[in-house]
């Protein structure tokens, strides 16, 4: 393939129906799933990821966002979406236009969603459709959902006004990766008491998802009627500590030309602050990808435990002493070249002192943070 673009990222589709159909199997025939599209469908293209789950039979996608659903629906997406974050009042009108699912995340949310519908349905000129509805039930994550005894309110509350309809309930695991922990088990059990709760109050028929790709992988009763999966749908393992771990692969790949090769003396800084210095004559290639496309970015994470934090600190440890098994390193034909001196917001100094077939132009596989890489890198969705 001939590319004009120093840089761009190609995508598998072979590799993303491949991931949807394990993740089908997994779930069962009868179980939905919901492809979580969400942040630019973790870097791989959102439109685009979202057309070939569509294609593959998936029952939802998923986003945060009442933008994000609105782009899909203006890139011609006809599946049903989620959203999972609160809506604002003069967005709930647009939404029931447009098909949306939103997510009553907390009784203020509720309340906002009604004063939007009020709004829209006080001008003689609207005539809205029910605006559908999903339930999120607050059972340790921490972050949105009803508490479990506000989910029948809730529910009575949508289920006696006209311009709503309640279609479904739902939960999200904090601790998924650790499930056969209490944490985990406890959010279950709050789980199946709010969907207890509701089923005694009549609402017996709404769809019930909690399960995650770490949860898909760790408890299969946790399918219920649908699972919402993003990480793995995308090639990438969640942490889990269910021993099973499906043959996944890796969709994506970002690729870089070559721009310069410099050649170095020994004791040359490299980077700025010179925090590389050269041992001997080295050979550099320069690539157009910085910390900007997302190059050894890594989300900050607040250790689980002294040995957790032991490891974090050790790693830490060794980047700051530059020792070699941390080094970052891109690969040119499989070969792995290492990252020297800082990375640069756009730029991106690599040791190919041992390679000397790399010259200007050679192209190189360059890992990087996929949710960090900048919406306009070119994505070059390939069989």
């Amino acid at each position: 393939m001939a590319m004009t673009e120093n840089h761009w990222i190609e995508i598998s589709e072979k590799a993303l129906i491949h991931n949807y159909q394990l993740v089908k199997g997994r779930a069962g025939a009868n179980c939905g799933v919901l492809a979580v599209v969400k942040a630019n469908a973790y870097g791989l293209g959102m439109e685009a990821c979202a057309k070939i789950f569509e294609a593959q039979g998936a029952a939802m996608l998923g986003v945060t966002s009442f933008e994000e659903a609105s782009a899909l629906r203006k890139a011609g997406l006809a599946l049903p979406i989620l959203i999972f974050g609160p809506i604002l009042a003069e967005q709930a009108p647009l939404a029931a236009v447009m098909d949306l699912t939103v997510t009553v995340t907390s009784p203020g949310a509720l309340d906002r969603i009604l004063e939007g519908i009020a709004g829209a349905e006080a001008s003689p000129l609207n005539s809205l459709p029910p605006l559908q509805v999903h339930l999120k039930i607050e059972t340790g994550m921490g972050r949105f959902g009803l508490w479990p005894s506000e989910a029948v309110p809730a529910a009575q509350t949508i289920a006696a006004h006209p311009g709503l309809k309640l279609m479904g309930v739902y939960t999200h695991f904090a601790t998924a990766s650790v499930s056969k922990g209490p944490y985990f088990q406890q959010q279950r059990i709050r789980f199946q008491e709010a969907l207890q709760a509701l089923s005694e109050a009549g609402f017996k028929d709404l769809v019930r998802h909690c399960a995650n790709s770490a949860a898909l992988l760790a408890c299969r009763d946790c399918c219920l009627d649908m699972v919402r999966i993003g990480t793995l749908l995308y090639g990438q393992k969640p942490a889990s500590d269910s021993g099973a771990m499906p043959a996944l692969q890796d969709p994506w790949k970002f690729q870089a030309k070559v721009l310069e090769i410099r050649e170095l003396p020994a004791n040359h800084g490299v980077g700025y602050g010179a925090t590389y210095v050269t041992k001997g004559p080295t050979r550099v290639a320069v690539l157009p990808a910085g910390y900007s496309e997302g190059v050894q970015m890594e989300p900050v994470q607040h250790p689980a435990g002294f040995t957790a934090g032991l490891k974090a600190t050790l790693k830490l440890w060794l980047r700051c002493f530059k020792a070699e098994s941390q080094a970052c390193h891109v690969f040119f034909e499989g070969q792995a070249a290492p990252v020297i001196g800082k990375v640069g917001m756009q730029l991106t100094m690599v040791d190919v002192t041992h390679l000397p077939q790399v010259q200007v132009g050679s192209v190189a596989r360059v890992p990087l943070r996929r949710t960090a890489a900048d919406s306009g890198i070119p994505r070059i969705y390939t069989d």
